[in-house]
């Protein structure tokens, strides 16, 4: 009888650890540096804040080790700022004349606003069983922007039409969109992005609350891997014969003045596991 007492109790025992170790559902939210991530010809970009929440399930193959995937909403925000820019193009005036628009952009600035949404692939290593354990998790994500969006703003903007055939130049009128045709204030318009792909990074602890449930607290950075624009070498200011006084502007990373485009995350996250 004592030998099937002692027996039952480890057979308990392992079912119990079995359980704990066999699968997790994790729930986190996190917040921190979270921005498009390039660099500029003319200007300086402030990469901006955003949240994150993840929803994963993890799978132990050892009760050390697991691999986990799922899905992520993440939010991106950056904004640039140059005092000057300026740039010259050939265009197409309304009698089908070429010349070259010519433009200054004072004081302008672009705010970009890209929502993600990400499956994540992980692996993620914990120390020993002890009710507070120490953990680490690395691995890749893949995303589509939800929404991307842009908005420009300028002080002012001076524009002129150069015409080599006739050896002169063009600084009004307004109407044919020529001159100082005062600030630039845009609506958000769509903005092009191609599917991100990210390396991912978390490390943290976690402490059981009870059988199966735990809380985590960690750090994480996400860092890009691939250029997000769909297009690149485009004008920042085009001019439109049929809308001279009003030209289009922006977006800025699809042009010139700045390089490969990708996403970047810093900050810290806060997670509610239920094991079984």
């Amino acid at each position: 009888m004592k030998k099937i007492f002692v027996l039952a109790v480890l057979l308990i025992g392992s079912a119990l650890t079995a359980q704990e170790t066999k699968s997790e559902l994790n729930a986190s939210i996190g917040y921190g540096i979270s921005s498009l991530d390039y660099t500029l010809l003319e200007g300086k970009l402030e990469k901006g804040n955003g949240p994150n929440v993840q929803l994963a399930y993890f799978h132990y193959l050892s009760p050390k080790l697991a691999v986990g995937t799922g899905v992520a909403f993440h939010a991106y925000r950056s904004d640039m700022n140059a005092g000057v820019l300026n740039g010259a193009h050939t265009a197409m005036d309304a009698d089908g004349e070429s010349f070259e628009y010519r433009y200054i952009l004072r004081g302008f600035s672009e705010k970009q606003y890209v929502n993600y949404l990400q499956v994540p692939l992980l692996l993620r290593l914990e120390t020993g069983h002890t009710n507070t354990r120490l953990y680490m998790s690395a691995g890749a994500k893949a995303g589509f922007a939800l929404t991307s969006e842009y908005r420009t703003k300028a002080d002012n903007l001076t524009t002129s039409g150069h015409y080599p055939q006739y050896n002169a130049t063009l600084n009004g009128p307004n109407f044919a969109g020529f001159g100082d045709l005062g600030p630039v204030d845009a609506q958000r318009q769509d903005l092009a992005l191609k599917m991100a792909f990210s390396m991912a990074m978390e490390v943290g602890a976690k402490q059981r609350l009870n059988h199966g449930h735990w809380l985590y607290l960690g750090a994480f950075v996400d860092i890009g891997l691939n250029d997000l624009r769909e297009e690149t070498n485009k004008n920042l200011v085009d001019y439109d014969p049929n809308n001279g006084p009003s030209p289009n502007v922006g977006p800025i990373l699809e042009t010139d003045y700045s390089n490969a485009v990708s996403l970047m995350a810093l900050g810290i996250k806060l997670g509610y596991g239920i094991g079984w």
